[in-house]
């Protein structure tokens, strides 16, 4: 006589019971889960994100400075070569000012190393370019004085 008998109302409490202590687990590790994924979706906005805004604003202002040498090839005067090389000249400023917020920002020194090295190679190319347009615009000038005073002998001599 010493076994224990268990009613169905016994045996239904114990399962919903069981269920109810599941279901608490579960929420546990939802809000654990959760709580996690919190963290990673903060990390990117908070460090990530504004390395990646001043990353494509990098990427932005440097197609910028690129689409000036069209502008620099087709400048007739030194007048208007100076204007556009100021402007690109401030153009990468602005750059080095991004490169600099990158690299505050936390960016990996071989990225960083990279950016540079290919921003140190536009200003070159873009100093070259201003150097043979400078020279071109003197050689037209030249040439111009050279035909109108080839103009001017020939009337001359008629």
């Amino acid at each position: 006589m010493g076994k224990l008998r268990f009613g169905v109302a016994f045996r239904l409490a114990l399962g919903l019971a069981a269920i109810a202590g599941t279901t608490v687990i579960a929420g546990v590790a939802a809000i654990q889960a959760f709580d996690g994924l919190r963290a990673d979706s903060d990390s990117i906005a908070y460090a990530a994100l504004p390395r990646l805004m001043t990353a494509s604003r990098l990427a932005r202002d440097s197609e910028t400075v690129v689409a000036n040498a069209p502008a620099l090839v087709a400048c007739d005067t030194q007048f208007a070569r100076q204007s556009v090389v100021a402007q690109i000249g401030d153009q990468l400023a602005s750059l080095q000012t991004l490169l600099d917020e990158l690299h505050r920002s936390g960016a990996a020194a071989k990225t960083m190393a990279t950016l540079e090295m290919h921003r140190d190679e536009l200003a070159g190319n873009l100093h070259a370019l201003d150097d043979v347009v400078h020279r071109r615009i003197d050689v037209d000038r030249a040439l111009d004085q050279l035909f109108t005073h080839a103009q001017d002998v020939a009337h001359t001599v008629r």
